[in-house]
Order: structure tokens, then sequence, then C-alpha cells
């Protein structure tokens, strides 16, 4: 069967891609591998509660993913996060305490020690510019504003995005925001007093899994599910994908695959680019939801949640409060708590049983004193590989990968290791992807 283009993977990113493609009226078929659409953006309703298996929320701030929400007729349908949600706590010595966010709140907040603060007052002055070397985000921050803020604050913050380890990751590939604004302003604290808005987080009525599910009635007729595909080769004048059942002959293919998966496919063809997708690691995470009574919530929750420093002997990196965020997402008079446990500090508790994980986290839900009792209802969902890490050399990677592909003109990719694991990021990503193949040359 001859398709002018084949799409590996029904994730955010595929699907994205596939919508432009249909747009434009061009022939395509999108083939995923598992039953059902949608990749790890995943939304499910319980018992009044909408909970978000995979990403919780999204930031107004990326066009093309608003764009796309508009396209999908779903504008109206957007939920902004309360006021309440720009408060965020982080846990020292087993108690929450507010993240400080302007320079005030650092000066007087009580997650650090004077000498820390006084670091920070210093850091107009001894702060410099990159020399221009990839620099872990460990090294960055304790550079402007010493190891206690590391340890406290930025540590913390990279365990809630990455799950990672700071002193892997680039900040230039994974935080090229904050980079940005040490090269624009020299002065980290100096660019925290100019006080730049801050985008408004946002969620979808019914959860995000109604943007994947939008996409996915827009593209069904050409949506294959159960299609795993097993070997991409190159014949004369055109690529041919293989699965279980069938073969497939196409003159581009987007692999909207993880990393891993885009290496196994690349394989054969792609020998140079498959060797630096083996070089992306991710890491497994747990998302645990937990509903409570209102009436057994001992802390106010009163901001979007917490996040745990390494070093509280306290297992699970961190805990939303859902329904201070989007109240419309939950039932009256009970609570929603989403968990995440494991990450680069312990990739073993992907395999720990759901029971035991459960049993831990009420009993360190009570101990910093969240709520007491027993849930009414908790659900576990385990992603193995579930978020890419952006190492010290990933821009280099990704250059060398990029021009590595020049070998397989018609093959493009797309995917959250590439520029940004964020939901706005797989969409940019799905969007170039397609506009590859709608401008560029055939195989």
């Amino acid at each position: 069967m001859h398709v002018k283009t084949i799409i590996l993977g029904g994730g955010i990113s595929g699907l994205t891609a596939a919508f432009r493609l249909h747009e434009a009226s061009e022939e395509f078929l999108l083939l995923e591998s598992e039953d059902r659409i949608g990749g790890k953006v995943i939304s499910s309703e319980q018992d009044g509660h909408i909970l978000e298996h995979g990403p919780n929320t999204f930031l107004s701030s990326y066009a093309p993913l608003m764009e796309l929400i508009d396209r999908l007729g779903l504008h109206g349908e957007i939920r902004f996060a309360a006021p309440e949600a720009k408060k965020r706590y982080v846990l020292r010595n087993r108690r929450l305490v507010a993240l400080p966010t302007t320079p005030k709140q650092l000066i007087a907040t009580r997650l650090l020690g004077p000498l820390a603060k006084l670091r920070l007052l210093l850091e107009p002055v001894v702060a410099r510019r990159s020399a221009g070397t990839d620099e872990s985000f460990e090294r960055f921050v304790a550079r402007h504003f010493g190891r206690q803020v590391v340890q406290r604050i930025a540590g913390p913050f990279v365990s809630g995005i990455f799950a990672g380890d700071p002193a892997k990751l680039s900040v230039a590939a994974a935080f090229p925001q904050v980079y940005r604004l040490e090269q624009e302003h020299r002065s980290l604290f100096k660019a925290m007093k100019a006080g730049a808005q801050r985008p408004r987080l946002c969620s979808v009525a019914g959860g995000i899994g109604q943007i994947t599910k939008h996409l996915a009635s827009r593209v069904q007729e050409e949506t294959v599910l159960n299609a795993y595909a097993q070997r991409i080769q190159w014949r004369e004048d055109h690529y041919l994908v293989t699965t279980g059942t069938h073969e497939y002959d196409c003159d581009h293919l987007i692999l909207a695959v993880p990393a891993y998966a885009a290496m196994r496919l690349l394989e054969e063809i792609n020998a140079p680019a498959a060797a630096e997708l083996r070089d992306i690691p991710s890491v497994p995470v747990k998302v645990i939801h937990s509903i409570v009574p209102r009436a057994a919530v001992a802390h106010p929750m009163d901001g979007f949640g917490y996040l745990v420093p390494r070093g509280e002997k306290i297992r699970h990196l961190g805990t939303i409060f859902n329904t201070a965020c989007f109240p419309h997402h939950s039932r009256e008079g009970e609570a929603l708590l989403t968990t995440f446990m494991g990450g680069a500090f312990d990739a073993e508790a992907v395999d720990t049983p759901d029971d035991q994980l459960l049993e831990e986290l009420q009993r360190e839900h009570a101990t910093l004193g969240i709520y007491t009792g027993e849930p009414i209802y908790s659900s576990v969902t385990a992603w193995p590989r579930a978020i890419p890490q952006y190492h010290l050399g990933h821009l280099e990677r990704i250059a060398r990968l990029y021009q590595s592909m020049r070998k397989t003109p018609g093959i493009h990719l797309a995917g959250n290791y590439l520029n940004g694991i964020s939901l706005g990021a797989c969409v940019e990503s799905g969007n170039t992807a397609a506009d590859s193949v709608l401008t560029g040359p055939r195989a």
C-alpha cells in the first residue's frame, strides 16, 4: 500500500502533525502501536473529579498550542487556574514553606539561612555571564546564588519539571528561558526585579485529554491502531514501513515516537542518527491520585502544591493540590491530589508494588499534615520511560542528530526529546515536522 506520508506515533506530536496535514488536504496515514490514541496525555473522570495521568497543565504563552486549541474549536473550553495556584510550597524540615517568587520574598524566606541570603544580595555584583560552554543547571544556579539555593529551591524545581538530576541537566537545553535571562541581564536577581509578566496556567474543561480526543476525531479515518512498526527500509525511491500485518510504502515518514523507539527504527537505515538517540536517557515516574474528604484535609491547600528537596527523607517528589488549582475539576466536599514518585534518584519506584507505594504515600502525607485517614480513592499510573533528560551536551547532540538525518531525506522527527518536554513544545514539534513534509523534498 502506497501513502504519501506515514506518521508513526499517535501522541500529541504525531496527532498535531496529522491534523496539520489533514487541514492541508495532504494524503497521510497515522500508525499507532497501542489500542488507543493520545500517548501520555490521558484524562479520566472519577466520581466528579478529573484525573490527569500525564501532563496536568499547560501555559498560555505557547502560541502554537493556543492556536491549535482555537482550530479545534476548544477556545471556550480553556480553564485558567485559580489565583491560589500562583503560590507554591517547598518542604523544609517537614513543614511546607511558601516558595519565594520575588527578590523581597527571597530575602525574607525561612527556606534560607543568613549567609545564603547575603549571597543572594551579592548576586548582582558577583554575577557573570556564562563563558559559552555548556553548564549544568546545578552549577549555573550555584554560581549565581550559592549551594543552599540549589539544595532547597532549585533542586526541587528540577524534580517538579524533569524529575531529573540538576547536576546532569544542561541549563541551556532544559531551561532556555533561564539561560536567556542571564544573557540579557547578567544578574538573575535583576531579571527577577524587572518582573516580566508570568504566563497563566491552563487546562481544558474535562481535562487536557480533550485536546487529543478532538485531534483524534479529526484524523480518525486516517488512523490505524495496534500497528506496531517493526522495521523501516529504503527501497529505491521510497521508504517501506513494516508492521506485524502490513507493509506501507511512503515518500515521507514522520517519526513522532519516543527517542528509544526512533533509535530502534533508524538503526538499520541511519546508524549515526540512532547512535545520537541512544544517548538521550529517560526517567521513570509514577503518578498517584488521591481523593480525600475535605473534612480530612489538614492543610489549607491554598497553592499549586509542594515540592520535596532531597535530604528531607520523604520519598515522593511532590504533590499537586488539584482542587485548589482547578476547583471545577473536583467534586464539592472532597479534595483531589496528584503525587509523583520515581525520577532520576528513585528509579526503583516504578517497580515497587502499587499497594506498597500507596501505603508509604499515605504515611508521608499524614506526617506532613496534608490529610488524615485513608483516601476515598487512589490510583497509580506507571510511566517506565516518562521524561527524556536533557543532559549536558544535549543541544550539540540534537544538532548532530539533525545533521545525521540528512542521510535519510524524507524522514522527519517530532517529539519531546528534541527541543522541549512541555505540551506546547510537543505541538510545535509536530507542526514543524508536518511543515517539512509540506515544503520539503520527497525521499
